[in-house]
């Protein structure tokens, strides 16, 4: 009578983060009033270092898309207030642009102060196949591990903005340390001094 050895029943390992090996643009990249030694390579930031302990939004957009124009500054306002917050979030731009110019003037003047692949990376396509994205605006949001949580990012910002980020943080396994509660001040401009005799 042959024994058979019962089959391993540990989960699968998760999937490679698709920063791990990669350089980042920073806005800064583009400050050509700054003398800097190597143009080349400043003002680039390791992927997987910036992926670390984060949810990253990986945003496929374009200048001369009309849907993404509207899109860009609720998610610059959302990125903003978070990580006003120190909210544990990265955003990546992905240009669908048609030129690396056309990449390069949207988001130095449209984006927020998130990161971007450069335009001859080919990451860029990569990313665009391995996520199957065929329409944008795209917003699709990864644990730190590269594992998908949402493929609907960009609807998630636009039904519930920042709040969104709480399903993301939970999903990704991160410690809960923002505060997403506006206060009646936020909510309404106003600001509020303190009294000093109070």
């Amino acid at each position: 009578m042959e024994s058979h050895k019962p089959e391993s029943t540990s989960p699968p390992p998760p999937p490679p983060n698709p920063f791990k090996d990669c350089w980042l643009l920073t806005k800064e990249h583009f400050n050509t009033e700054k003398h800097v030694p190597d143009r080349a390579t400043y003002g680039l930031v390791s992927g997987e270092e910036v992926t670390k302990e984060r949810v990253t939004a990986v945003y496929f957009s374009a200048s001369w898309c009309p849907p993404c124009q509207k899109f860009t500054p609720l998610l610059r306002q959302m990125y903003q207030d978070l990580r006003n917050r120190n909210a544990p979030l990265q955003v990546i731009f992905i240009s669908f642009d048609r030129t690396k110019e056309a990449m390069e003037e949207y988001y130095l003047s449209c984006h927020g102060d998130w990161l971007a692949v450069p335009y001859d990376d080919p990451l860029r396509e990569q990313l665009s196949n391995k996520f199957n994205i065929n329409a944008i605006p795209k917003l699709v949001v990864l644990r730190p591990d590269g594992e998908v949580i949402t493929m609907r990012g960009r609807k998630d910002v636009q039904d519930k903005g920042m709040i969104s980020f709480r399903s993301w943080q939970n999903a990704a396994n991160l410690a809960d340390t923002v505060s997403l509660t506006r206060t009646f001040s936020e909510t309404r401009g106003v600001s509020v001094t303190r009294d000093p005799d109070e």
